[in-house]
C-alpha cells in the first residue's frame, strides 16, 4: 500500500503569499496596547538601576548573606528577581526550616517555577532526614513525581496511616517499569505486611511485557506462586520469541489468554500476516474476552496498514477498520486510499470517521476532491463553504475557485484584565531574565505563567508581549491559548529590516527567509 505524500504549505501556497496574507491581516488586526494599559509593569529601562543592584546582591551572596547583602536586599522589595535571591537563601536553610516557613516562601514565589522547585528540594531533604510530619506539613495532596509519592506514602506509614500507605504502595508497584529507589522501603513494608497476590504480580508482568521490559518479567517471578511461575516463564519465552504463539493449542485459562494476546500483538510488529493466521487459529478460545479481541485486531490492522510486506489480507483489514470505528486507524486507512487515488474507498472511509473529525476542513476537502474525481455530484456548494475557512484546506478550496483567501472578521478590542499578583510577578520576572540575557529561564518563566492561566485568557499575555517587543513570547501566548484568530500574535512581523537586509545581500526574496524562520508559527531567536 502506498502512503499519502506529505503536502507542505509552501508547496501548495507560496511562502510569499502566506506572509503577504499575514501582513494584510495584521493591518486590520487587534490594535496595539498602550503603555498605560500595563502601567503596573515598569519597562526594562525603568528597572535598570534595580537590575544592577540585583546583580551586585547576587554576587555578594556568593560570599555569604552578610550585612552588605542584607542592605542591598532591603532595597529590592517589589523587584521581580528578589524571589531568586530568597530562593538561594532558603535552600541553605532547609535543615531547620519548618513546614510553615516553607509554605510562606512558596506563597511569595507563587507564579514562578521556583515555588515547585523549592517544594521538591524541601520534600527530599525532609524525607532523607525522616522528618515525616514536616514533610506532610507542606502538602495538601499527593505529589505528582513518583519519587515524592513514595516518600509521601512512607510518611503516611510512619505517621500511622497504614491503609492509605499500602494502597499507594500497591498502585506504585503495579507498573511496567522499575520505580525509584525511594520506593524500596515502602514496598518492603507493604510486601512483608500483606504479601503480594498472584493477580497483582501477573498484572505487573503484563505491563512489563507491553513496556518491552523483559528484565522486569523475570524480576517479579521471585514473588510468584509455583503455578504462576510456570506462566511467567511462558510469558518471558513469548516475549523473547513471539512466534511461540503460532499453532498454540495449550489449555484454556485466563492467564493463557493473556499470553496469547501479548504474543500475537508482539508478532504483529514482525509479521502482520503471521499474526493474523495465529489469531484465526486461537480466537475461538473461550477465555478470550472482547477487550482481548479488540486489542489483537487493532494491532494486526495497524501494522498491516504500514506493512510493505506480509500484511494481513486487505479485505479483512478493510472490514476491521470499518467495524472498529477507531479514528486513528481510519485516518491511516484513508491516507493509503488517497495515496492510491481510490476515490470510492475515500468516500467509504469518510463515513467511518467520528462526526467531529469528519467535519474538519481537511476531510471536507478530501470529500469534495473525491466526489469531483468520481463525477456525477454537484460539489460547488462544498467548495464554496470550504473556501470561507481561513485554513490550509480553505485556501486550497479558494485557489480551486479562483477566489481570494477568506481572512475572517477583525476581532474587537477588549480591555486587558486585572492580572492576579502571581501573573504580574511571572511577567516581570520573564522581562528581567531577558534583560539579563537568560533566555532559557525567561522562556521557562513565560510558559509557566501561561500554564497558570485559564486557556481563554492566555492571549492577553500576548498583547503585553507585543507591546514590549517580545514577538516570540506573543506567539507562545497565542499557541498556548489556541487563539488561532489572533493572527497579530501568531504572525508578528518582527525583525523585518534584518530579514530585508540579509535578503538583499543574498539576492533572495525576504518572504522566503521569513517562511523558513517562522517554524510552525513561532519566530524564535
Amino acid at each position: 500500500m502506498k502512503s499519502l505524500p506529505s503536502l507542505s504549505l509552501c508547496g501548495a501556497v507560496p511562502s510569499r503569499t502566506v506572509f503577504m496574507l499575514c501582513a494584510a491581516l495584521l493591518s486590520v488586526g487587534m490594535p496595539m496596547r498602550t503603555a498605560a494599559e500595563i502601567d503596573w509593569l515598569p519597562t526594562s529601562e525603568q528597572w535598570a538601576e534595580r537590575r544592577a543592584l540585583y546583580q551586585k546582591a547576587s554576587a555578594e551572596l556568593d560570599s555569604g548573606a552578610g550585612k552588605r547583602y542584607q542592605d542591598m536586599r532591603a532595597k529590592l522589595t517589589d523587584y521581580p528577581l528578589e524571589v531568586d535571591l530568597d530562593f538561594s537563601i532558603k535552600l541553605g536553610q532547609l535543615h531547620d526550616m519548618t513546614a510553615e516557613e516553607a509554605r510562606l516562601f512558596m506563597a511569595s514565589a507563587q507564579g514562578t517555577p521556583l515555588a515547585s522547585r523549592f517544594l521538591v528540594a524541601y520534600l527530599r531533604h525532609k524525607a532523607q532526614d525522616r522528618r515525616w510530619q514536616s514533610f506532610l506539613g507542606v502538602l495538601d495532596d499527593v505529589p505528582d513525581m513518583p519519587e515524592l509519592q513514595c516518600y509521601y506514602y512512607r510518611a503516611k506509614l510512619a505517621t500511622g496511616d497504614r491503609e492509605q500507605a499500602f494502597q499507594g504502595a500497591a498502585a506504585l508497584w503495579d507498573v511496567g517499569f522499575s520505580q525509584d529507589d525511594a520506593c524500596d522501603p515502602l514496598f518492603d513494608r507493604w510486601i512483608a505486611s500483606q504479601g503480594l497476590n498472584d493477580g497483582v504480580i501477573w498484572s505487573r508482568a503484563l505491563k512489563a511485557f507491553d513496556a518491552k521490559n523483559g528484565h522486569l518479567i523475570r524480576y517479579v517471578k521471585r514473588f510468584a506462586s509455583v503455578p504462576l511461575q510456570r506462566d511467567l516463564d511462558e510469558l518471558a519465552a513469548v516475549y523473547r520469541r513471539p512466534s511461540r504463539v503460532e499453532g498454540d493449542h495449550h489449555q484454556s485459562s485466563a492467564r493463557h489468554a493473556d499470553i496469547l494476546v501479548a504474543g500475537v500483538v508482539r508478532l504483529a510488529q514482525l509479521s502482520p500476516a503471521r499474526a493474523y493466521q495465529t489469531f484465526r487459529s486461537v480466537r475461538e478460545d473461550g477465555s478470550f474476552n472482547e477487550t482481548h479481541l479488540r486489542t489483537v485486531t487493532s494491532a494486526i490492522v495497524r501494522h498491516s496498514l504500514f506493512a510493505e510486506r506480509s500484511p494481513a489480507p486487505p479485505e479483512w483489514v478493510d472490514a476491521q477498520v470499518a467495524a472498529l470505528r477507531d479514528d486513528d486507524l481510519t485516518v491511516i486507512w484513508l491516507r493509503n486510499a488517497i495515496g492510491n487515488s481510490d476515490w470510492d474507498a475515500v468516500q467509504t472511509g469518510l463515513q467511518w470517521l467520528s462526526s467531529d473529525l469528519r467535519s474538519q476542513d481537511r476531510w471536507r476537502y478530501w470529500s469534495a476532491r473525491s466526489l469531483d474525481s468520481l463525477g456525477g455530484s454537484d460539489t460547488q456548494p462544498l467548495w464554496e463553504r470550504l473556501a470561507t475557512e481561513r485554513s490550509f484546506h480553505g485556501f486550497l478550496a479558494a485557489d480551486r475557485l479562483a477566489k481570494t483567501y477568506e481572512l475572517n472578521a477583525t476581532l474587537p478590542a477588549t480591555p486587558l484584565p486585572a492580572f492576579a499578583a502571581p501573573v504580574r510577578l511571572g511577567v516581570g520576572r520573564a522581562q528581567e531574565l531577558m534583560a539579563l540575557g537568560d533566555w532559557r529561564q525567561a522562556k521557562e518563566q513565560w510558559r509557566h505563567t501561561l500554564n497558570q492561566m485559564p486557556r481563554a485568557e492566555r492571549a492577553t499575555l500576548g498583547d503585553i508581549a507585543l507591546q514590549r517587543g517580545w514577538p516570540d513570547l506573543a506567539t507562545d501566548a497565542a499557541n498556548a491559548g489556541a487563539s488561532w484568530d489572533r493572527l497579530d500574535l501568531r504572525f508578528p512581523r518582527s525583525y523585518w529590516q534584518t530579514f530585508q537586509s540579509v535578503a538583499d545581500d543574498l539576492e533572495v526574496d525576504p518572504y522566503e527567509l521569513l517562511s523558513v524562520a517562522r517554524r510552525e508559527s513561532g519566530l524564535y531567536q
